[in-house]
């Protein structure tokens, strides 16, 4: 596994590394501007699968939530179901779907 690098274009974002993606789009409370990550969707090529690499997107995404004091709404099921049992350190920063409601879409310049 390499560098993970990241893309960016306003509100929605990947990072990636050897074809493992982890997709997420930017949200934002209207008043307090607190920028919420949601990570949509993660994919790791066929042959690439069981080598940690969906893990290893997502702790770069937790990692740059973190960093950004952003919070993080996992929608994605890897995410929610797998990565978070296996990584509970990243559940201090998750905000559940309920708390989803009243969020504006936010850009890469609200952080």
């Amino acid at each position: 596994m390499g560098a993970v690098r990241r893309a960016v274009s306003s509100s929605e974002g990947v990072f990636e590394d050897d074809g493992a993606v982890a997709e997420y789009r930017l949200w934002k409370r209207p008043g307090n501007g607190n920028v919420v990550m949601e990570i949509t969707h993660t994919f790791v090529p066929v042959d690439k699968r069981g080598c940690g690499l969906a893990g290893h997107v997502a702790s770069a995404a937790f990692e740059f939530a973190r960093q950004h004091d952003m919070r993080v709404l996992p929608t994605c099921t890897y995410i929610g179901q797998t990565f978070l049992e296996r990584n509970p350190e990243y559940r201090s920063v998750c905000i559940s779907i309920d708390d989803r409601l009243g969020l504006e879409e936010a850009s890469i310049d609200d952080l």
